[in-house]
């Protein structure tokens, strides 16, 4: 399961809860890529997990967790101290569409179409 500090990412199954193994895991100090194999139709989640508690050092310590799907954020979580609750894991099951719904990440097919050159731009 990737890694960065103290904070380890699941992708699982939905239904079994079994976890996907990892590929191409790249690790820099602020952030951890890997790819899964995936299979179309097949349900997700991804699950945010602080392995110890806060140092007792700092007991505010928190941290935030962005999930980008194909490079897309669809969802932001805190973990750690926030307010008066301590959070060590959040289980992101799919987009929230508002309040009441949240529609399920579900893989589906994908197709490489070649690699597309990028445009010049100032600054890049």
């Amino acid at each position: 399961m990737p890694k960065i500090g103290n904070l380890t990412v699941s992708v699982r199954a939905s239904h079994q809860k079994s976890v996907f193994e990892e590929h191409k895991v790249t690790t820099t100090p602020s952030r951890t890529e890997c790819y899964i194999k995936s299979k179309v139709g097949k349900q997700f989640e991804v699950i945010f997990t602080l392995d110890r508690l806060a140092e007792p050092v700092n007991p505010t310590c928190s941290y935030t967790c962005h999930l980008k799907v194909d490079g897309q954020l669809v969802e932001k979580r805190l973990l750690g101290k926030v307010d008066d609750h301590y959070y060590q894991s959040t289980e992101i099951k799919g987009v929230q569409i508002n309040r009441t719904e949240v529609r399920p990440f579900y893989f589906g097919e994908t197709r490489f179409v070649g690699i597309q050159p990028r445009a010049m731009t100032s600054g890049n």
